[in-house]
């Protein structure tokens, strides 16, 4: 039965990515765009059209909003791979953000805004200030805003039903700084954090941030965290995941939980989950991702090229050797599958422990009613036919 499952739920994860919705791509095109690192400098813009920015609601009539709090630099829905927003199956909810803190000082202050469902069915919104403690981070401080200022990027929320969450990583390396950042470590500095409502939701006390990473050094460069919770009631137990790209030393990063004790998450080494060896060109992956339930499934993954593929020889010049070459050219979603809450991954052994999306199951995919006959760009000679199979890049 155990096998089953395990069976339905890798075929149901191909059958996503592969018919969730029509996208025309050319031969040429699939997909080799490069990966834009937008972070970590922000200012704010200063021109007339931003001077007053009043709320402005969507138009559906059958929507219920609230106004919770405002944001300096939108609410984490700018990376693909965090999670602001978290909502339990008894409705309470919780939002990760970073808070406006006024003009022209730091974009990295982080604000959580939780809402709990009331005995008369209302969810009763608070809002927390400061949750990464600006004026007082656990760095020191830097960046836009002042020395004394911190500058959280990336945030996500996770919850259980006793505790909310936030999990961010700052940008320590950001100038200026007290002292300097050292030429010796990472480029950017990317120091992952989490935190947590200590008295549990509504309860307004935060617990002073924590790193995620129990052996963080300064040559770790931490950034776009991607994280997972499940629960297992057979054991009682709380399991925690989180997944870091590192942009000085390339790869991704897992850290998995030990224990969660009264809240307070007990996270082990780091692991190297995906080689940067084993992809091809830098920066034609995506960022990891990542996923759970409480039953212990999971999954790992990036949308990308295998080692040998080499895309920056030119787009109608690419080159593509092995191992790539003995798996696919293309870039195509390739992951791991957990059963046991992350502590163990199992992939496909001959292509680096991944599973992924071989190029036979695009080029047989059913017919539909989208189909399109596409001229490649390349070589016009030759003709691709479109038939409403979808990749996510």
């Amino acid at each position: 039965m155990k096998q089953f499952i395990q069976t339905m739920f890798v075929l149901t994860l191909i059958a996503g990515f592969v018919f969730s919705g029509p996208r025309k791509l050319l031969k040429s095109e699939i997909q080799m765009t490069k990966m834009e690192r937008s972070e970590p400098d922000y200012r704010r813009g200063q021109n007339d059209d931003r001077a007053v920015c009043p709320h402005i609601y969507p138009n559906n009539p059958n929507s219920e909003l609230t106004l919770i709090d405002s944001s300096a630099n939108g609410f984490g829905m700018w990376a693909t791979v965090t999670r602001p927003m978290n909502v339990m199956s008894n409705g309470n909810m919780v939002v990760v953000y970073r808070q406006y803190a006024g003009e022209n000082v730091t974009h990295g202050q982080l604000g959580a805004g939780y809402g709990v469902v009331t005995d008369e069915g209302a969810i009763q919104w608070d809002v927390q200030y400061n949750v990464n403690y600006n004026g007082n981070p656990p760095w020191g401080g830097g960046g836009v805003g002042g020395l004394d200022a911190s500058q959280a990027r990336y945030p996500s929320s996770l919850a259980s039903e006793e505790y909310p969450y936030a999990i961010w990583n700052e940008y320590t390396g950001g100038p200026p700084t007290d002292p300097p950042w050292p030429a010796e470590c990472s480029d950017y500095g990317g120091r992952a954090y989490f935190s947590y409502d200590e008295f549990g939701w509504g309860g307004e006390s935060w617990l002073y941030p924590v790193d995620l990473d129990p052996l963080y050094a300064c040559d770790k460069d931490l950034w776009q965290g991607s994280n997972a919770y499940g629960y297992d009631e057979n054991t009682d137990q709380h399991h925690v995941s989180v997944v870091y790209d590192d942009w000085t030393r390339g790869g991704s990063y897992l850290f998995t939980s030990e224990a969660v004790e009264d809240g307070y998450i007990v996270l082990g080494t780091e692991t190297l989950i995906i080689n940067p060896q084993h992809q091809g060109t830098e920066n034609y992956s995506s960022s990891a991702i990542l996923s759970m339930n409480d039953n212990g499934q999971g999954i790992l993954g990036v949308d990308g090229i295998f080692a040998g593929s080499e895309p920056d020889a030119g787009a109608c010049a690419q080159v593509c050797g092995p191992p790539a070459s003995n798996l696919t050219c293309h870039k195509v979603p390739m992951f791991k599958i957990t059963d046991n809450f992350g502590q163990t991954w199992a992939g496909n052994h001959a292509a680096f422990d991944f599973f992924y999306i071989p190029d036979g199951v695009f080029e047989n995919g059913p017919d539909s009613p989208c189909q399109n006959s596409i001229n490649d760009t390349c070589d016009p000679d030759e003709e691709w036919t479109g038939d409403g199979t979808g990749i996510f890049d």
